[in-house]
């Protein structure tokens, strides 16, 4: 499917691409997750020393909770972005196990607050990134918080950072401003590109 030729402000552009996700029917959201999923696990094989920061699903985005049951049991260090409303910034915190999570604020996912246990960013060496709408640049749309914008530069300089999305999430270029961080990554159910 063809994703149209996107409007210049981020607004619009979030509705837009929200609509366009927002379209897909639970089939092919599933269908699309699973192989997104299967690329995942082809790239990230096997667990490394360091803390993969995953996400959990909210509002539509690709569904990767089979991949993360499968890495939990594998024994990976995985973490999940805990939102800091206060200072707007992402803490990872352990995950151990997905009945630790609830819906926070504004749906957001996060780890029950007594099993939190903070994770150093210079022991994550992946990160999964969900997104509004990304870009064959790097470049990612989000929700407008700019909390992905904030976590991105403050990571260590050889973690790889993966764009996860539906491929209608993908145009050939998003309007980015100095403070948009690009992810390395992109992967959708069509296949994974670097950046």
């Amino acid at each position: 499917m063809a994703t149209p030729a996107p409007p210049a402000d981020k607004a619009a552009l979030r509705r837009l691409f929200l609509s366009l996700r927002d379209s897909l029917t639970a089939d092919t959201r599933l269908a699309a997750s699973r192989a997104i999923a299967a690329r995942l696990a082809e790239r990230l094989p096997v667990a490394d020393s360091g803390a993969c920061l995953v996400y959990l699903p909210m509002r539509g985005e690709v569904d990767l909770r089979d991949w993360v049951s499968s890495a939990l049991a594998a024994a990976w260090n995985l973490a999940l972005p805990r939102a800091d409303w206060r200072t707007r910034e992402l803490v990872p915190a352990r995950l151990r196990a997905l009945d630790e999570v609830i819906a926070g604020r504004h749906g957001v996912p996060d780890v029950l607050d007594d099993r939190f246990e903070p994770v150093s960013l210079d022991q994550v060496s992946v990160v999964l990134v969900p997104g509004v709408a990304f870009d064959r640049r790097g470049y990612r749309l989000g929700y407008g918080g700019g909390f992905y914008d904030r976590l991105l530069p403050r990571l260590r300089p050889d973690c790889l950072t993966v764009g996860i999305a539906f491929d209608q999430q993908v145009v050939d270029a998003l309007p980015a401003e100095p403070h948009d961080q690009r992810v390395g990554a992109l992967l959708t159910e069509r296949g994974w590109q670097e950046m």
